[in-house]
């Protein structure tokens, strides 16, 4: 994958994530890609990765993701980023409060010549 195909591949995704596409965003990992996310617990294959981005748009229905443009070198790509939501939905066994949530962090990834993330870890 060249540095414009994986900045492609990105603006993608964040695209995917504006829509709310679950199906979008889970196949973009690998089969048997992880996510590794202070948000949920480490997540292994396409079906569970994409169950964890439905829990996250029920918990946060009008999450606002912002990127800001990628750092690619070689086959690593750093992004950082910021949402916006509101917490409406049990998360980490505290029930919705109605309130405005902001996050910042970066996401980390290993690419590979394929298009797919076989590993995705996100910092806060």
């Amino acid at each position: 994958m060249t540095h414009a195909e994986a900045v492609a591949f990105l603006e993608r995704r964040a695209e995917s994530y504006a829509r709310r596409d679950t199906a979008a965003l889970a196949a973009a990992h690998a089969p048997d890609g992880v996510v590794r996310s202070p948000l949920f617990p480490q997540i292994k294959g396409r079906a569970a990765i994409e169950s964890s981005y439905r829990t996250l748009f029920a918990v946060f229905p009008d999450w606002e993701l912002t990127f800001d443009p990628p750092i690619v070198d070689g086959m690593r790509v750093a992004q950082a980023f910021v949402v916006h939501a509101t917490h409406v939905g049990e998360f980490m066994g505290l029930a919705g409060t109605g309130r405005r949530v902001k996050i910042q962090g970066a996401l980390s990834r290993c690419r590979k010549p394929s298009t797919r993330l076989p590993r995705r870890r996100d910092t806060p």
